[in-house]
């Protein structure tokens, strides 16, 4: 087993490991069909491309797509404990998570309806990746939302994080 992607690092690694994983020949989003995903227990939900696999444990949801080669896409959304911090203070701190590259940009963004901002970098420790999180907050609850994809790739896996992005829904019960 072999492990692609530490999601949300520092909060809690979700490792996803391929071996039997569905893989692309094609281009990332052809023929893809879109399923609905909810998560009760942090009241959310969202489209993904049912060929894309789901990890969850306890605060913490990722979503992997199938491998291209060696390199898939993954989006992570995490529930975090912090109480009382803002998303701008959440934002400039990383939530503690030291993950970013020199060169990142902060900017006031959208997210599931509600303001977030948006944090846009290569991975610290793996600058052939492109991150970009969201800090959303809602309600007393912080989110922290990544997607992470190859930088050669990312054209491609933006379309599909921007169609997760934009049917994501919070407070579902």
């Amino acid at each position: 087993m072999k492990t692609i992607y530490r999601l949300l690092a520092g909060c809690l690694v979700v490792s996803i490991a391929y071996g039997a994983a569905p893989t692309f020949s094609a281009p990332i989003s052809a023929g893809l069909r879109w399923m609905p995903y909810q998560n009760p227990s942090l009241h959310f939900a969202l489209k993904l491309p049912d060929v894309w696999q789901v990890q969850e444990k306890d605060n913490v949801v990722g979503f992997t797509s199938p491998v291209k080669g060696n390199t898939h896409g993954a989006m992570g959304i995490l529930k975090s404990s912090k109480k009382g911090v803002s998303i701008q203070e959440a934002a400039s701190k990383g939530l503690g998570v030291s993950v970013r590259a020199a060169g990142w940009t902060l900017t006031n963004a959208r997210f599931g309806g509600l303001p977030a901002v948006k944090v846009v970098s290569a991975m610290k420790d793996d600058p052939t990746q492109k991150m970009v999180q969201y800090y959303v907050q809602e309600g007393e609850d912080l989110f922290l939302i990544q997607c992470i994809a190859p930088v050669s790739e990312w054209s491609d896996y933006n379309a599909l994080f921007a169609t997760m992005i934009r049917t994501f829904q919070f407070s579902i019960q």
